[in-house]
């Protein structure tokens, strides 16, 4: 959260690809060292990805960003609360939990 303009990125590059990959940062996975930077230069982030109701916030907004824009997203996959893998577009929706 707050470390990409999503809308910004797609803009700039939805007649470059034919779809989007989008994973979530698995905070744990990262380790302490990644935690520990993101804590200390991006303190708005880290507390989003360290609150569930916050972080389940971003992400269902995320999904809504991605939807409107019609633009393909062959996988959506996040790690918290659970690892789950998505298919979205305007006119589908796909989930798988792994």
């Amino acid at each position: 959260p707050g470390l990409i303009n999503l809308e910004d990125l797609l803009a700039k590059s939805r007649d470059l690809v034919d779809y989007y990959i989008v994973e979530f940062l698995n905070i744990n996975a990262a380790g302490s060292d990644f935690r520990q930077l993101l804590k200390e230069n991006f303190p708005e982030s880290y507390a989003v990805v360290n609150d569930k109701g916050k972080f389940m916030s971003f992400v269902e907004n995320t999904k809504k960003i991605l939807i409107k824009s019609g633009v393909k997203v062959l996988q959506f996959v996040i790690h918290f609360p659970r690892c789950e893998c998505l298919t979205l577009d305007s006119n589908n929706l796909k989930q798988k939990q792994l």
